[in-house]
Parts: C-alpha cells; sequence; structure tokens
C-alpha cells in the first residue's frame, strides 16, 4: 500500500469519525439537525480540508505504529512539515503564514498523546475557529477511554460547557468599579463563615507566633533549623493536615454533585471539576510538600545534570513552580467556576493571591524580612483553601433541598 493510499485512508477515517462525532451529538439532543448540517458542509471549506489532509496522514500514521513509535513519528511528520515551510520562508521561495496556523507547536505536543494523539490537528487555529470541530472528536476519544471513565466521572459535561458554552444568559462584563463593588459584596456575604474564618486565623497567627518565639529564642539558627518549622516539623503537619481535609472536601464536593444533582446549569456541571480535579492535586501537594519530594528530586537533578537555574533559589523550586504552572492552567480552564460569585469562589480567590505570596517568597526570596513570610503565607492559603474546599461541599449538600423545594413550589403554583 502507497503512501499516497494510506493518508487518502486516513483521511476518510477522520471524516468518519467527525461525522459520527455529529451524528451522535444530534441523535442525543446536544445540537440540532441545521446545526449538524453546517458542521458537516465545513469540512469542505478550503482551509479544513487542507486541516484534514493532515489529520489523514495522523490517522494514517497511527493505523500501523502503536505508541510511543506512531507518536514520535506523528510529532516529527509536524514538526517536519513546519521546518520545510519556514526555511522556504526563508529562501523566499514561499510564505510560511499558513504553515504557522496549521503545524503548530499545540499540535505537536498532542501528536504526542497516546489515542488522543491523532486528533492533534483539530487543534490548529485552521480548523479550532469551528469551536465545536475541535471538541466533538475529543469527546468522541474521551468515550473511548478504559474503565468506562466518560460515564463514571461524567465527562460529558465538560464536553457540553466547551462546545456550547453555558445554558443561562450570557452576562455583560462589568466595570472595574463595579467590579470591585461586587467583590466588595461578596466578601460581605463571607459573614456566614466569620465564625470559622476567624477562628482559623487566630489558630494560625498563635502557631505562628510561638513557633517565632521559639526561633528567637533559641539564638535564631540557621544550621539546623529550630524543629517547630523543620521539615517534617509541627507547621509541615499542620500545613499538610489542612491540605488534606481540603482535598477530602473537594472529592466529596464532586462526588455529592453528581449524587444529588438537579439539572443544573453547563457551567455549574463543568465547574464542578475544578474542586475534585483541585482536591486531587492538593492531596499529592500535602504529599510532596511533607516528605520533600521536591526537595529530595531537586537535589537529584543537580547532583545528576549540574544544573542550577538562574532566577530560583534551589533546584527544587522549579518542581514548585511546575505545581504552581499546574494551578494556574486549572483555575484559567475552570474561571467560570473562580468567578461564579458563590461564597466559595471568594475564598478560593483570596486563598490563590496567598498562594502566590507563598511561591514567591519561598521561591525568590533574598532577604530575612521577605523569607519570614514563607511560613505566614503557606499557612495561611491552606486555611483558606481548606475553608473554601469545605464551604464548597457545604454549597453542594444545600442546594438539593433548595432545588427540591422550588420544583415543589413551582409544582404546587401551577
Amino acid at each position: 500500500m502507497t503512501a499516497a493510499t494510506l493518508i487518502e485512508k486516513g483521511r476518510e477515517r477522520g471524516e468518519e469519525f467527525i461525522r459520527h462525532g455529529v451524528e451522535t451529538w444530534e441523535a442525543e439532543g446536544r445540537i440540532d439537525a441545521r446545526r449538524a448540517d453546517a458542521l458537516v458542509a465545513s469540512l469542505n471549506a478550503p482551509e479544513v480540508e487542507a486541516g484534514m489532509l493532515h489529520i489523514g496522514a495522523h490517522f494514517a500514521i497511527s493505523l500501523p505504529l502503536r505508541f510511543p513509535f506512531g507518536a514520535i513519528a506523528r510529532f516529527f511528520y509536524t514538526l517536519g512539515l513546519r521546518l520545510r515551510a519556514e526555511l522556504n520562508a526563508l529562501l523566499r521561495r514561499g510564505n510560511a503564514r499558513e504553515a504557522r496556523r496549521m503545524h503548530t507547536p499545540l499540535v505537536m505536543l498532542v501528536s504526542l498523546l497516546p489515542g488522543f494523539g491523532r486528533l492533534g490537528y483539530f487543534f490548529c487555529p485552521a480548523l479550532r475557529e469551528e469551536r465545536l470541530l475541535l471538541v466533538i472528536p475529543l469527546d468522541q476519544a474521551a468515550r473511548r477511554l478504559p474503565f468506562r471513565a466518560y460515564a463514571r466521572f461524567h465527562l460529558d459535561a465538560l464536553f457540553l460547557y466547551w462546545g456550547l458554552g453555558d445554558d443561562l444568559e450570557p452576562k455583560a462584563r462589568p466595570s472595574l468599579p463595579a467590579a470591585l463593588r461586587a467583590f466588595g459584596n461578596r466578601l460581605a456575604d463571607l459573614r456566614l463563615y466569620f465564625r470559622p474564618t476567624a477562628a482559623l486565623i487566630i489558630v494560625d497567627s498563635l502557631t505562628l507566633l510561638a513557633g517565632a518565639f521559639i526561633y528567637l529564642d533559641a539564638g535564631r539558627p540557621e544550621d539546623p533549623p529550630v524543629w517547630w518549622f523543620r521539615e517534617g516539623g509541627l507547621i509541615a503537619i499542620f500545613d499538610a493536615g489542612q491540605l488534606l481535609i481540603a482535598a477530602f472536601f473537594g472529592i466529596a464536593a464532586y462526588v455529592a454533585f453528581w449524587k444529588l444533582r438537579t439539572q443544573p446549569s453547563r457551567s455549574e456541571a463543568a465547574g464542578i471539576f475544578l474542586w475534585g480535579i483541585g482536591g486531587i492535586g492538593l492531596a499529592i501537594f500535602a504529599f510532596d510538600d511533607y516528605f520533600t519530594v521536591h526537595e529530595r528530586l531537586g537535589d537529584f537533578v543537580f547532583d545528576s545534570l549540574s544544573f542550577i537555574p538562574v532566577v530560583t533559589a534551589l533546584p527544587s523550586d522549579m518542581l514548585i513552580l511546575a505545581y504552581s504552572a499546574a494551578g494556574v492552567a486549572v483555575i484559567v480552564t475552570f474561571r467560570m467556576e473562580v468567578f461564579s460569585g458563590r461564597p466559595s469562589a471568594t475564598l478560593l480567590q483570596v486563598a490563590a493571591v496567598s498562594s502566590v505570596i507563598m511561591v514567591l517568597t519561598d521561591g525568590f526570596a533574598t532577604t530575612d524580612a521577605i523569607k519570614a513570610l514563607e511560613f505566614p503565607a503557606q499557612t495561611f492559603a491552606c486555611s483558606l483553601l481548606m475553608l473554601a474546599f469545605a464551604v464548597r461541599w457545604l454549597e453542594v449538600r444545600r442546594a438539593v433541598p433548595a432545588r427540591a423545594n422550588l420544583k415543589l413550589s413551582g409544582a404546587t403554583g401551577s
């Protein structure tokens, strides 16, 4: 079988994959027949046809080659086309603008993924301008995940939101003064949780003050540090414990939401993933921070590669920054939940600010005055995260009877 035949066969498989996905969404009532016909017709647009040709190539590569060989071949296929276009542009033999829209670094990275890699070209600007042409293939691929993960974890809620947006009335973006007033009002709404918040702040403050007294009374020893602040010491246990409690409430909120849900909006259904994913992430971070995994791994990198980051204090700080980048990515992805206006979201915003201060002081502090902020920022951030995740669990639990009463009153009124 020639390469051209393989690519043509791959293109047919790619189009069949899309058409089947569109038909599935139409049959499930997610889109109507008019939208389905428009999506199928868009496959004939010149730029989409060109993208489908490369999708066919990726499908063709994936047919005979399994991971990791197929992933490597897909990556170098896209990289080679991009480099050839850039070289021709340098030699004034053509324009690389179309290649930059088609063979992007994001396509190359996605093409390395097992299973999803053949869908890499759906992420190029040439195809993703029609959002459903990206979301529907991803939805179809996710349905094939093992262990019934698609149904078990309610992944359809994510693809519905990403593909169709929210089903509520769109809100106009407020001006800066209006946004500040709204944030002030949301802070006022936290008065319901004033007592637990005040209690946490008092406990944190007393713990930190006691540690500071012991530290100063010991003559500010630098090596080894005071046991109160030492890795595995009281503050480490205190912070890790708060993160584990937050993780528990995040996962519990996610489970309770799907067990007790009563027709939530698309944004609310997608937003609950923030708390589930966040709970798992906090559990991992608590384990890492208490057992100093990032520091041990940082020392290993330093010893093995003799690599010293020029902008951070220690090699381990690079891993802290990686955690931070992952956290920012989750927040950006689920920003509709972060800015939902619920008390839990407001607490999460305040906790995020404290977390940023913690990361900056941990990774970039150079003076004692700035380093002194590290432990208070970390402890208060852990407390606020624990409170935010606990409040979200309470909101999920309280929303069920409220919705049930609303339905009951509506039925009685009719």
